[in-house]
Parts: structure tokens; C-alpha cells; sequence
């Protein structure tokens, strides 16, 4: 990874940048160096990745501190360094931009300047010197009051520049200081005691000649500390010495030469904040070359990651074997380091299609266009491969894809060459060949005897390898699976998974199942690439363009990973998982590591080490020893799983950090703008008319920061963390009210997520009318009316109990007197009821005395009798038949009452039975001058189940009543249909019809008209209430509809039942405990009459 910051999109970013300096958040302060701080007095930036940020200090009087240097970093966190040329010391918060300075060296001392700091167990040390050779060089120490004076010695004849630092550094036993010329001085803390060490205590004899600022440009000596505790000293070679470590034990310094090749001659000297120190070079070429000790005293070349750099002027990392920052008379550049102990390549420019070990140290490789290799792991060296034959017609091992090599359990390597299975025995280096009789592609070894077979782009067949044939697929299990497959896979439970261009397919050839997954399911996509089944049985699937999922077979649930969530790309190409259960996933833009739970852990690229970044279809291999072998068009990528991951993950504490923050102020409701003190404990007060937050921020990692990714969560206001991709600013316009926290985090292009996030305190006001004082304030008068209103309800609820309790027991006694009177009314009812059935039956037997002997006298001596006597006793006749059939009416009613009527249901000639009736009517009809006709559609052979005798009474009544007020020239018709289930009997006449008044009543017994003026007419009101009565006995209707002055009509609707002319009669009671056919009384006493003389007194 290269990441060149002077570019021109960044202003002052392409002229000297000095030493680097990152405080306890990970943000970066820039010392510059050339014009910007000699012509501009621009001394210091804060650089973030994105832009450089010119940074301004003030002193509490509001002055400004001129061309500021940042030197180090102390335990507290805080920043100290040197302005104003060297006259003064400060301390600086990082956060609050707050300046504390030391005390001022004194004004008889003018002439001396800072010109060396260092920190040592949280306390300064600083080295003060003067601008003529006349003053010493001074040591101070901090304390509570300020700087302490506890050394002074000789100050030399300038070598180096006077604007370089001088070297101090601080250990247990000593303190190491130097000028700007010799000697070395070492400072014993034990017991004061005071050494120098000259050129020739580094086997200089004489002393160079003094050096431009043009040939120096800031070469200066450096003292440090290495990681193995020893003092390390670098006079640079324009002064003809090199690298020297301290040896205590002999006071003397020992030289590095014969560390380093020949021909580098020392440059400078750097350390990390792990402690690691890296020696930079210049070869005979004027290259750059440098070493890096670590912190187990090995040496590693770092040639490789600097020999492109020119005029480097510092070099700082947190650790030199992840990255480098270089600062340069050119500006900054990040460099990123890489382990070739982690990744390996090979078979470079090969696209490698399968791969599968011949023995611990061989692996097999196919090609898709150059045959077939294998890398020796021992002499590191790939030869071609030609293999067994098997036969004439098949060289499995010629040229040509082979895009699977799947082993079994005796050893042996499964293949399919053109239209042949290939069983590869590699201890023998034999072939058994099975004819297919067609190509095939993908295969999968279901057990010893079968083999699930790809024979087309989107077919498969099963193979049996002992008839060395095609065999039929189990019922319900498709041959054509609709497109392109990609891989077939056999589960721990037995199932078949395969993966196509649309869908994935689950086939069970046990039960004969199959079904297809795809979007319908919860898949983002149904183009799938991938299948990797995990220890817990879930899958873990890719998709082309949705994605990662991981699909749960027994519950259904998927969970998707793509780039929102860190998937570097979301054409996933296959899945593999190390010894460790951890997930590699490669994609179409690098490979993803996850964990076991599905957790994105980093991602690997080709400036990793991989030999490409665009990852093909084919499947990569787990070596038993647990490497991983990724193969691609560009050869294969060996990736030691452990090792690669150890060096990824170390170190590795990313934070995130504000670079700007804007909103409006509750108090003062002006916007504010802050780039510092952004780490407040009290919350953010934003009034409800602005309720905005604009953030600016960067990560801690300035390697790739372009791809360094964000999300931000509003805690207490949503669950979920809401993903800013790579933009390194959020605006939200509407913030929510209330008190809640705005977190913040980011991760790095490796997907290193901050362990902490940054948290922002907020308190977003509301409208007043919407704050919950106010609704207190307005539910207080509500309050009120509420309480006296339940005070109201409470009493009232007591007034209601009382009254609720005396209307009871009024209830109470009227219910008695109610029941009382309901048994007098059911008494008074059975006395009615009696009285009629009695009166009925006395009138019947007289009536039937007086009519039997007239009917009698009229028969047999009518004819000689006289004219006048002849109609008397014809009239007294018809009116005592009249008698009679109202008292069968009134016994009919008494009948129905007592629920004794029954229906003698026989198969009925409808047809017949009515026109017999109107017939009877036809006479009296004429003689009034009255049409009387009778229409039907139904067949006179027509049989209906229903009750005859009930029948011809309504229809007596009707066409009786319809005679009755009809007049003369008037019209009668009664109509006789079937519709739908119902039969119809219509009755219709233009008389003068019935009173809208009346109308309601007409079916009402005893019911004549009071209506003023009406005529009497001599009715009882007992036919037609009858016929009402009996049509609903018959499970029928009568219903009445008439128009005044107009006319009347009366339909009978009744069940229309087919039936057959001979079928038995069959009779239903009309109240359970009457049988049917019983007769009442009445009649069977009537026919006994009608069988003998009745002699009356």
C-alpha cells in the first residue's frame, strides 16, 4: 500500500514536512520545515487523512505563539515542544488547544534558547544553549515551580546546524546530552558524576570541516533507547561515522558495521512507539536502504518498502512493520508493510481452475489453459505433469479445465475428462476410466456406488459405477434445474445442495424431494456461486450480486453481509474455511475473513500479497496441513492462515475522532462551529428550530484512508447503526428531541472496527407546546375537572345504587303482581280457549240438526212444495250453512291454539284441486256480472306433496272475500305457478281494495274496520286470520298486497314438492305428541252422526 499525501489537492501539502507527532486519539500534528515555517511562520498542521488543518496557538493573554514544534508526547497526553525560535517551552492539551508554558529562562540569560526536550517518567527534560561559543550548554529538569537547573557544561564549536535539536535522552543511571559539536556527554543520576566522549571514542582522528545547512539538511545526531534496553547513538555519514550501541558493561561504543552490507553509509536513526528503531541507509547508488531491529533483537531488510523515497526527513510509525509515515522535503507518504512470510505466490500467470495434494510436499494443479503442474514445496519449483493414460481414447491429464479434483477415502483423485469419469490413483500413478457417453462438468461422490452427475449446462444425472451407466433419477427429483450450476454439495445429513444461476436447489433423493430457493426465501439475490457448510450445519452461500448469507436449513432464517456491512465485494466466488473454524470468503475485489459467528474480521488485497484481487469461480483448497491455496488468473496465493492473521490483527486500535463540529447554540441560538474540545462530558443543548448536527471526523489509521468506512447510531432512538460508507462527514437535519448520545465508529479498508466508540451527548430541545411541563400545565384545570367530576360520579353512582335498590324491589313486587296476572290471563286463555272449543262443538250439532233435515225435506219434497215455502226454506238452508262454516272456522282456530291441528301431507293435484274450487265460484260469479278466471303454466298431471283440506280452505276464503267486494263487471283471476322452489297462488281482484290504514291488520282475527263511513259487510274477521294461520302450518306464506280504490291481491307461496300420483300419504304433526291421523273430536263424532238418525226432543 502507497498512499502519496503532496498532492496538489491538498494545500501546503507539497512543500518540507518535518517530524510527525500522534497524540493519545491517533490524530496526527505535522511540524513543517522550508518555507512554510521560515518565509509563511506556519509551524504546525493537523492532518487527518483527508486535509491538512493549519493550526494557530494562543497564550491565555491572547498572544499567539509563533511557529510552534511539537517534540513528543508526554504521559499525561499532553504535547510538548518549542517556539518562537527556541524561546520557549510549552505543554499543550491536544483537545482544548490550551498552551501551558514553562517558565522563561532568565532576562540575564537572553542569549540562551531551548534547543533540546525529552520526557522521562512524566517529567521534562530540556537542553538550553546559547548563540555564541562564550555561554555553557545548560541541563534542566521540571518541577513544581518550573525548570530546575542541575548541569552545566562546556558548550562546543558548532558542527551541525543550530537549528537542529540537540540530543538528550534519559535513562535510569544516566542522562545523555550533546551540543552542537562534541563531546557526547553522559550524566550519571547515581552520583553526578560527569563523562564525555570525544570523536576518538568513536574512532574518528580528526574532525570533519563545518557543513552547510545545504549538505546537512537536517542530519542531526540522534540518542535513543532500543527495544533491547541499550543506548543506540547515530552521527550521520556527513560527518564520517555511522551507527554505534552503548556497551555499559565496557563504557565504550561499539560501531553496527558489520551489522549492515557494505557499502550503506549511515543516514539516520527512527523508533516507533513500540519501540522498534529503523536504520536508514544510503547505498553507493544513493538509494535509500534501511533495517529494522524489532523487539527480539532480529534484523529485518526494509530496503524494499523505502528505496523509491528522496530527501526523507523523518520516519515514524506506531509499528514499522505495518506502516510507515514518511516525511520528506516533498511532502508526506504512508507506506504499508507487508510480511513475505504470510503470503506466497505461485505459478505466477497461470489461471489455476483445481488444485489437490499428490503427497505432504506436491500439490496437483489443473490449468485452464496450459495443462497440468506440480509445485514441489521442498525445492519451491513447479514442473509440468503428464500423468497415466487411460486408454486411446481418454489423456485425462492433456490439456483442458478440469474444475474439480475431488479425493475419497482410499486415497484416490476423482476427475471428469471430456465424457469420462477419472478415478487417479497417485501411489500407483494409475487411472480407472468410466465412459459417460457424454461431457460432463461437475460431479459429487455420493457414496461408493453412486455419482451425482452435471451433463449440460443446467442437467445432472446419477451415475452408477458398478453398471458404469446412467441410472434413473428418484421420483419427484427434477434432471433440468433451469440454469447454470455451479457447484454440487453433499451435507452431513445427506442432503444435496446446488447452487445455479437461478436459485439454489435442495434435493433429497431418500424421500424423493426437491424444492428451489431464491429472493422468495429471503435471499438478496438468486444468481448463486458459492456453498461452505460450517460446524453448526449452516450454509453459508454467495451470491453474484447479493452478497454473503448465511442460510439456517432447519429454521429458514437468513442473514445477509454485503458491502453496507464491510463485504469488500458483493460478487462473492467462493468460501472456505482455515483449521481455526474462521471463514475466507473471495470475492471479485479481495478476500474477507470472518468468524465463525459471521463477523467480519479483515480483508486482504493484493497489496497484501495476493496475486490478484479478482477472484475467478473455482473453488480454493485446504491443504492438511491448513494452508490455503487460492488459485486465480494470475497463478495461485499460498496464505499461511495463522501467521497472516497474527500480523494483521496486532496492534491494531484504531479511534475515531471529530474534525469539526457545527450547530446552533440553545442558549444564544447562533450556529457555532468547533474543531476542538470535542471530548464533552455535558451534552450538546440544540434548540426545536435548528435541530441539526453537521460532524466532520477521521479515523486513527492513515493507511488507505480513502477507504476507511463509518457508521453512527442515535442510542435510545433507533437499534440499528446506520452505515455512511466511506464519506467522512454527517449531516442530520432533523435530530429527534430529547437527551440521548450520538455514537460514532470507524474501521479501517481491513475492516478493523474501533473497539470504542465516540460519543456525543445531546439534549435536543422541544417546542414548548410539546415538552411535558406544559402538557402538565395543561392537564392540571383537566385534573381538576376530573376529580370533582369522579368526585360527581361517585356520589351520583351511591344516588344511583340506592335508587337501583328501590327500583328493584318495585320490580320485584311487580314481577309477582306481572306473574300473578299472567297466570289469571293463562286461565282466562284456557277458559277461552275451552269456551270456544265447547260453544263450537254445541253449535255444530244443532246447526247440523237443522241443516240435515232440510237438506232431507228440500230432496225428496221440494217439488211439492209451494214456491214461496220452497226459498224460505232454501234461505234458511244457506244460512245455516254459512252458521256451520263459521263455527268449522272458529273450531279451526280453537284447534290451532291448542296446537292439536295436524297436516296430512298426500300427493295433491294442484291443478285439479284449484280449478275445482274456482269452478265452484263460476256460478255466483255470473250472476254478478264478475270475470272469474284461472291461469296455470303447470301440468294437470302434476302432483304436489301438501295438505289439501288446508289448501282448499285458504283458497275458499280468498276467492270468497275476493266475490264478496268485488263488483259487478269487475274481475277476478287466481293464478297458479312454481317458482324456484315455491309454489304460487295468486288471487287478485279490482275491487275497491283495503284502507292503507287497514292494510296491517287485515290478518288479525276478529278484525273489522273502524274506519269512519265504512259500510258494514258483515264480516267476522276469522277467515282470512285462519288462512294465515294455516299457511304457516303448511311452512308457507300469505302475504296481502292492495292499492286503494283499485284492488286487492293475496299470495299463497307454499314449498313446492314434487310427487308421485301413488305415493303413500304421509302425514307431520304440527306439535310433537300428536300422532298423525289422529282426528280431533269433533269430526269423529260428526262422522258417527253421519252414519245413523239423531232423534232430538
Amino acid at each position: 500500500y502507497f498512499n502519496d499525501f503532496a498532492r496538489e489537492e491538498f494545500p501546503y501539502a507539497n512543500d518540507c514536512i518535518g517530524t510527525l507527532t500522534r497524540d493519545d486519539h491517533g490524530r496526527l500534528w505535522v511540524n513543517t520545515c522550508g518555507q512554510h515555517r521560515l518565509v509563511n511562520s506556519l509551524g504546525l498542521f493537523r492532518f487527518d487523512g483527508y486535509q491538512y488543518q493549519p493550526v494557530d496557538l494562543y497564550l491565555p493573554n491572547g498572544e499567539v505563539l509563533a511557529i510552534p514544534s511539537i517534540k513528543g508526547r508526554s504521559e499525561r497526553g499532553h504535547l510538548f515542544g518549542l517556539a518562537s525560535g527556541g524561546n520557549r517551552l510549552f505543554l499543550l492539551n491536544p483537545r482544548t488547544l490550551e498552551i501551558e508554558l514553562r517558565p522563561p529562562l532568565a532576562d540575564t540569560q537572553s542569549d540562551l534558547m531551548w534547543r533540546g526536550v525529552t520526557e522521562w517518567q512524566g517529567r521534562l527534560f530540556a537542553l538550553a544553549a546559547p548563540d555564541t561559543a562564550e555561554s555553557p550548554l545548560q541541563l534542566y529538569r521540571e518541577k513544581a515551580e518550573g525548570m530546575d537547573l542541575i548541569l552545566e557544561v562546556d558548550y562546543p564549536a558548532r558542527l551541525w546546524s543550530y537549528t537542529g535539536d540537540h540530543p538528550i535522552r534519559v535513562t535510569e543511571e544516566a542522562i545523555w546530552l550533546m551540543g552542537a559539536g562534541w563531546p557526547l556527554y553522559r550524566y550519571s543520576r547515581r552520583d553526578s558524576s560527569l563523562r564525555e566522549y570525544g570523536p576518538a571514542a568513536f574512532g574518528l582522528g580528526s574532525l570533519p570541516p563545518k557543513l552547510s545547512r545545504a549538505d546537512i539538511k537536517g542530519a542531526v545526531p540522534r540518542l535513543l533507547i532500543g527495544p533491547d534496553g541499550r543506548l543506540y547513538f547515530c552521527m550521520p555519514a556527513p560527518y564520517g561515522l555511522g551507527f554505534f550501541r552503548y556497551d555499559q558493561a565496557r563504557d565504550q561504543f561499539v560501531p553496527l558495521d558489520a551489522d549492515f552490507p557494505v557499502g550503506w553509509s549511515a543516514q539516520d536513526l527512527f523508533q516507533d512507539e513500540r519501540g522498534q528503531l529503523l536504520f536508514l541507509f544510503r547505498d553507493e547508488a544513493r538509494q535509500y536502504r534501511a533495517a529494522l531491529l524489532d523487539s527480539l533483537g532480529r534484523y529485518h531488510d526494509f530496503s524494499a518498502v523505502l528505496a523509491e523515497q528522496q530527501d526523507i526527513v523523518s520516519l515514524s510509525s506506531q509499528d514499522f512493520r505495518r506502516e510507515i509515515l514518511v516525511s520528506s522535503w516533498l511532502g508526506l507518504v504512508n507506506i504499508g508493510v507487508r510480511s513475505r512470510e504470510t503470503i506466497q505466490q505461485i505459478l505466477p500467470g497461470e489461471w489455476v481452475s483445481a488444485m489437490e495434494q499428490l503427497s505432504e510436499e506436491r500439490l496437483l494443479v489443473n490449468t485452464v489453459d496450459n495443462g497440468w503442474w506440480v509445485w514441489d514445496e521442498s525445492t519451491q519449483s513447479a514442473q509440468r505433469f503428464t500423468g497415466p493414460s487411460c486408454g486411446d481414447d481418454n489423456i485425462p491429464f492433456g490439456k483442458g479445465m478440469k474444475q474439480q479434483i475431488i479425493p475419497d477415502a482410499t486415497g484416490g483423485l476423482w476427475m471428469i475428462s471430456h465424457a469420462w469419469l477419472v478415478r487417479y490413483d497417485p501411489a500407483a500413478d494409475t487411472c480407472v476410466c468410466y465412459p459417460m457417453q457424454q461431457k460432463g462438468r461437475l460431479f459429487s461422490l455420493l457414496d461408493v456406488e453412486r455419482v451425482l452427475i452435471q451433463t449440460s449446462r443446467q442437467t445432472i444425472g446419477l451415475y452408477d459405477l458398478r453398471s458404469r451407466q446412467f441410472i434413473e433419477l428418484p421420483p419427484g427429483i427434477p434432471a433440468d434445474l433451469g440454469d447454470m450450476l455451479r457447484d454440487i454439495y453433499v451435507d452431513r445429513q445427506g442432503l444435496i445442495w446446488i447452487p445455479t444461476n437461478n436459485g439454489l436447489w435442495r434435493l433429497d433423493l431418500e424421500q424423493g424431494e426437491s424444492r428451489r430457493l431464491d429472493q422468495r426465501d429471503g435471499f438478496a439475490d438468486f444468481r448463486f456461486t458459492a456453498i461452505h457448510e460450517d460446524d453448526r450445519g449452516l450454509l453459508w452461500l454467495g451470491t453474484f450480486y447479493g452478497g454473503l448469507h448465511i442460510y439456517d436449513p432447519e429454521t429458514g432464517q437468513v442473514r445477509l453481509i454485503d458491502e453496507r456491512q464491510g463485504l469488500s465485494n458483493n460478487a462473492v466466488m467462493g468460501i472456505i474455511a482455515d483449521a481455526s473454524g474462521e471463514v475466507w470468503v473471495t470475492t471479485q475485489s479481495g478476500i474477507n475473513i470472518f468468524s465463525p459467528a459471521g463477523e467480519l474480521l479483515t480483508t486482504l488485497y493484493q497489496e497484501d500479497g495476493l496475486s490478484t484481487n479478482k477472484f475467478e469461480r473455482f473453488d480454493p483448497y485446504r491443504s492438511p496441513d491448513g494452508r490455503l491455496f487460492f488459485g486465480s488468473r494470475d497463478g495461485i496465493s499460498l496464505v499461511w492462515p495463522d501467521q497472516l492473521k497474527a500480523s494483521l490483527r496486532s496492534g491494531t486500535n484504531h479511534q475515531i475522532y471529530l474534525t469539526e463540529l457545527s450547530f446552533n447554540d440553545y442558549e444564544t441560538r447562533e450556529d457555532r462551529v468547533w474543531r476542538h474540545d470535542f471530548h464533552r462530558y455535558e451534552p450538546l443543548h440544540i434548540p426545536p428550530e435548528q435541530p441539526y448536527l453537521h460532524l466532520r471526523f477521521a479515523l486513527s489509521n492513515y493507511l488507505e484512508p480513502g477507504r476507511n468506512r463509518y457508521a453512527y447510531l442515535l442510542e435510545g432512538k433507533s437499534r440499528d447503526w446506520q452505515y455512511l460508507g466511506r464519506q467522512p462527514e454527517l449531516t442530520i437535519n432533523r435530530l429527534p428531541p430529547g437527551k440521548y448520545r450520538l455514537l460514532l465508529r470507524g474501521a479501517d479498508f481491513r475492516n478493523n472496527w474501533t473497539r470504542e466508540p465516540l460519543v456525543i451527548p445531546l439534549h435536543v430541545h422541544d417546542f414548548f407546546y410539546k415538552q411535558a411541563w406544559f402538557y402538565l400545565l395543561l392537564s392540571l384545570p383537566l385534573g381538576i375537572f376530573a376529580y370533582f367530576w369522579v368526585r360527581n360520579k361517585q356520589l351520583e353512582a351511591r344516588r344511583l345504587e340506592t335508587e337501583v335498590a328501590r327500583r328493584t324491589e318495585e320490580i320485584r313486587q311487580d314481577k309477582a303482581v306481572i306473574e300473578a296476572q299472567a297466570r289469571q290471563l293463562q286461565q282466562l286463555d284456557e277458559l277461552k280457549s275451552r269456551f270456544f272449543t265447547n260453544i263450537s262443538h254445541e253449535l255444530r250439532t244443532p246447526v247440523t240438526l237443522i241443516t240435515a233435515p232440510l237438506e232431507n225435506l228440500i230432496k225428496k219434497s221440494g217439488h211439492s212444495l209451494e214456491a214461496t215455502v220452497r226459498r224460505s226454506l232454501r234461505m234458511v238452508l244457506a244460512n245455516g250453512q254459512k252458521l256451520r262454516k263459521l263455527v268449522e272456522e272458529l273450531l279451526e282456530l280453537s284447534r290451532l291454539d291448542a296446537r292439536r291441528t295436524n297436516l296430512r301431507e298426500s300427493p295433491t293435484p294442484v291443478v285439479v284441486l284449484v280449478r275445482r274450487l274456482v269452478s265452484a265460484y263460476e256460478s255466483g260469479a255470473a250472476i254478478r256480472k264478475i270475470a272469474l278466471t284461472f291461469t296455470t303454466d303447470l301440468s294437470t298431471e302434476g302432483y304436489y306433496l301438501l295438505d289439501p283440506r288446508h289448501l282448499e280452505k285458504i283458497v275458499n276464503n280468498l276467492l270468497s272475500n275476493a266475490l264478496k267486494f268485488t263488483p259487478e263487471g269487475g274481475r277476478i283471476e287466481l293464478s297458479l305457478r312454481q317458482e324456484a322452489a315455491a309454489l304460487l297462488v295468486e288471487v287478485s281482484d279490482t275491487g275497491r281494495g283495503i284502507a292503507p290504514e287497514d292494510l296491517p291488520h287485515v290478518f288479525d282475527r276478529y278484525f273489522q274496520t273502524k274506519r269512519e263511513g265504512a259500510e258494514l259487510e258483515g264480516g267476522t274477521g276469522i277467515g282470512l286470520a285462519l288462512s294465515r294461520e294455516l299457511s304457516v302450518l303448511m311452512n308457507g306464506e300469505l302475504s296481502v298486497e292492495s292499492e286503494w280504490g283499485k284492488g286487492t291481491r293475496f299470495t299463497l307461496r307454499l314449498p313446492a314438492r314434487p310427487a308421485e300420483a301413488k305415493a303413500n300419504e304421509t302425514e307431520r304433526s304440527a306439535v310433537p305428541g300428536i300422532s298423525a291421523g289422529e282426528e280431533p273430536v269433533a269430526e269423529r263424532a260428526a262422522a258417527r252422526l253421519a252414519a245413523r238418525v239423531l232423534i232430538v226432543e
